[in-house]
């Protein structure tokens, strides 16, 4: 029996509850931000948080993301590889690492 994806089950979901509808790329954008606020607030007053709880808050950042990729019809593994080829190129080994400061004040 092949494996479901995490795209197949996520797109099975969202069809079962006919939600598809209210999946503008504006609306899945606003959630993301709105959900990486809760993932954020894990961490507002100790950076000790509740592992389950960022689990959680991160997997549900993650399920907008890969509606909006979806939606726009973008690969999220292949975006995700060309972004890091370009940002390879910005932040080259040789002056980067170790280095948590601004590329511009490399």
């Amino acid at each position: 029996m092949a494996e479901t994806s995490v795209h197949d089950e996520i797109a099975a979901f969202v069809a079962e509850r006919d939600w598809a509808q209210f999946h503008s790329p504006e609306n899945l954008a606003k959630s993301i931000s709105i959900e990486a606020a809760e993932l954020l607030e894990c961490f507002q007053w100790t950076p000790d948080a509740d592992t389950a709880r960022v689990r959680e808050e991160l997997a549900d950042v993650l399920t907008y993301c890969f509606l909006l990729a979806d939606r726009i019809g973008a690969d999220p593994n292949q975006i995700v590889l060309d972004k890091l080829a370009v940002t390879k190129e910005k932040y080259p080994v040789s002056k980067a690492r170790g280095r948590s400061t601004k590329y511009d004040a490399l």
